[in-house]
């Protein structure tokens, strides 16, 4: 089998590209062929992809990436350009061609073009690459299979002011009520039961969906691995962004009245606003970090907290929380309630209530025994999350398409 793993980013940007990268690296090292397709890199985005069979697979496709583009926070006229890309790249839709017919030219000169089953693996698409590489799947009668990784399929969700919110809108009415584009996915993977409700609202038939939870590919069984210090911190780590309530949590923070430091590690569009508006000496912006710098912060802090203020999808990082037995305090929306089990793993609270999680954040600061328990509950609860498991079921759905 010949897995096409689809994805607009190929380098750890986010919680998405962890999965994917964790992905291909899970599923080569069970000895599947896999061909990438993304975008091109540059060269800092190059150096953070520091696996070596990932960085092999990179060099060995990027001729067939698209080229890399960013709808940056302060869009110029050339930004503004390059819209037209959202709503369908013929340029993807030619690379991937290129890519199909090259592939498939090789099977038939070895002869192995009957024996080999290929199979789409899509996860992000929207504004870089597009849906137009989906009637391309289709002609050489490919089976598409997409993960949901975010709400964008449905609605604007994550569009910061009135003008990205029309031009979402316009991209989701062209590709889901005029071209419905849905209907070249041959299958839909659910990270949690939340997001299969989301496509069954959205006609999506229930026997074309699975749920299958992300997977969490252990990393910290490194050399470089540190036993955890002896400074105490609550730590976020995740994108700057207002969905993501940073701006919660640090005023829920402040409003707790603990003596503690507030670490946040991750960039994003309010990461400037975050530094001005909140000089304070307790609150330390580690910037963007590395895994294995961030496995470190992660396994130093006291907990951890998702104060999401729009539903996410799953929760990745209350699982990379859970290895370093780590509570997690986490607003009640979407998938987190799924992964982040109230008094068990860690807290939940109410979404966008700053005094509701300044108790729970004040509650967790200040009971050892609780952030003890809740932390061994949740190192316990990640053998629901195995990459083992995660790629028999992925597999056995390929196998039936």
């Amino acid at each position: 089998m010949t897995i096409l793993q689809i994805n607009k980013f190929f380098y750890p940007r986010g919680g998405t590209e962890r999965h994917y990268l964790d992905l291909i690296d899970l599923l080569v090292e069970a000895n599947y062929e896999v061909i990438p397709f993304s975008m091109k890199l540059n060269e800092s985005q190059k150096a953070s992809l520091r696996n070596p069979q990932l960085r092999a697979l990179y060099d060995k496709y990027k001729d067939y990436f698209v080229d890399y583009i960013e709808f940056g926070p302060n869009k110029t006229l050339k930004d503004f350009l390059k819209f037209w890309r959202m709503f369908w790249s013929k340029n993807a839709a030619k690379k991937i061609d290129e890519l199909l017919n090259d592939y498939i030219k090789i099977l038939e000169q070895s002869k192995k073009s009957k024996k080999t089953k290929l199979i789409a693996h899509i996860h992000n698409i929207y504004h870089q690459i597009s849906p137009s590489i989906l009637p391309v799947l289709k002609k050489y009668k490919i089976a598409a299979v997409m993960t949901i990784h975010d709400l964008h399929l449905f609605y604007p969700i994550y569009a910061e002011n009135v003008f990205e919110k029309i031009i979402c809108s316009a991209e989701l009415l062209l590709h889901n009520k005029i071209l419905n584009v849905s209907k070249y996915i041959d299958f839909f993977i659910a990270p949690s039961s939340f997001v299969k409700k989301e496509l069954l609202k959205y006609n999506i038939q229930e026997n074309k969906i699975k749920v299958l939870p992300h997977f969490l590919k252990s990393k910290n069984q490194n050399n470089n691995f540190q036993m955890p210090s002896k400074e105490e911190y609550i730590l976020y780590f995740g994108r700057l962004a207002p969905e993501k309530g940073i701006n919660i949590l640090i005023k829920a923070y402040l409003k707790s009245g603990i003596d503690l430091p507030l670490y946040i590690a991750g960039v994003g569009p309010l990461e400037g606003d975050l530094k001005t508006q909140y000089q304070i000496p307790r609150i330390k912006y580690l910037g963007n970090l590395h895994q294995e710098k961030l496995n470190q912060v992660i396994a130093d802090s006291m907990f951890t907290v998702i104060p999401s203020c729009v539903p996410e999808t799953f929760g990745m990082a209350a699982l990379e929380s859970y290895q370093y037995k780590k509570p997690v305090i986490a607003a009640k929306i979407g998938a987190l309630p799924e992964v982040v089990k109230d008094q068990e793993t860690g807290l939940l609270f109410i979404p966008k209530n700053i005094e509701d999680l300044a108790k729970k954040i004040k509650l967790l600061a200040q009971n050892k025994n609780l952030r003890s328990q809740l932390g061994e509950n949740g190192y316990n609860y990640l053998k629901n999350f195995s990459p083992q498991n995660y790629l028999k079921n992925l597999i056995s759905t390929f196998d039936q398409l």
